[in-house]
């Protein structure tokens, strides 16, 4: 198929393209290596891309015109539902930055977001308590901008009176703050450097539910990528006993100090 009449507008539903992985595959291209076809799906209008944009990015790095295509009948919405559930056993590892858009932009449509956190699990191939930690985060930052009005008349004149603040005591204006020194930030209100415990137990959070959505994909009996999901969670296996063991060892090692200072506070008094 033509490159030039695929269209990707709405339906990558990773973060952003590896830069690294097109190269690679484009110098795999240029050594005569075959790529398998990417997925598109035609409206009998346009063809929208649902899997491979790696590798089309790869075929326009070496300016070809022309690229191998699976072709479906469907919608942009069908290419959307394909996209979130691509790439969990084939081609570039998804982060979890990747599969959080994924559910992300499930959650952020009016029909999809109708669906239980089970369905859209099964879709996005992630575990469906990934999906219930990022409804939740969802809901708890969602806010109403538009403030609420009302109409008051006085002395024959209509106003549009704000009522959201109705009810709330006024709240002092904040005291100005002194301008940051020349080697300071700009802001005031950035997040302290996590401890190497705190960034620890973020990483095993990860790969636990990395772990967790390997999982929840090898549930679906229908796959038929059942060794490809067995050996990626042996590899997370691996990884999750790395980081446990290094976690261990840092609050043995801290266990230990805290009763050395102990003993010379004992010893001091």
């Amino acid at each position: 198929m033509k490159i030039d009449k695929i269209q990707t507008t709405g339906t990558q539903s990773r973060v952003s393209v590896d830069t690294k992985t097109v190269d690679e595959y484009a110098e795999a291209l240029q050594s005569g290596a075959t790529l398998p076809p990417v997925t598109v799906f035609f409206d009998g209008t346009n063809y929208w891309l649902a899997d491979g944009f790696h590798r089309l990015a790869a075929h326009r790095r070496l300016n070809r015109r022309e690229i191998e295509v699976e072709q479906r009948d469907g919608t942009q919405r069908d290419a959307i539902l394909h996209s979130v559930g691509a790439n969990a056993s084939h081609g570039l590892r998804r982060s979890n930055a990747d599969k959080r858009r994924a559910v992300e932009m499930l959650l952020s449509d009016p029909e999809w977001s109708q669906w239980s956190s089970e369905a859209i699990a099964k879709q996005c191939h992630v575990s469906p308590h990934t999906v219930a930690a990022i409804r939740k985060s969802i809901s708890a930052n969602a806010e109403i901008d538009e403030p609420v009005t009302r109409k008051v008349e006085r002395n024959g004149t209509v106003y549009e009176q704000k009522t959201a603040n109705i009810g709330r005591s006024a709240q002092p204006e904040p005291a100005p703050q002194p301008a940051p020194a020349n080697d300071a930030p700009p802001w005031d209100d950035a997040p302290p450097p996590m401890t190497e415990m705190e960034a620890l137990e973020q990483s095993l959070r990860e790969v636990t539910d990395s772990l967790e959505d390997a999982l929840a994909a090898l549930a679906d009996l229908n796959n038929p990528n059942q060794k490809e999901y067995m050996s990626e969670i042996g590899k997370l296996r691996a990884e999750l006993r790395a980081v446990e063991t290094t976690r261990d060892a840092l609050q043995n090692e801290n266990a230990a100090l805290k009763r050395h200072i102990r003993m010379l506070e004992k010893k001091l008094k």
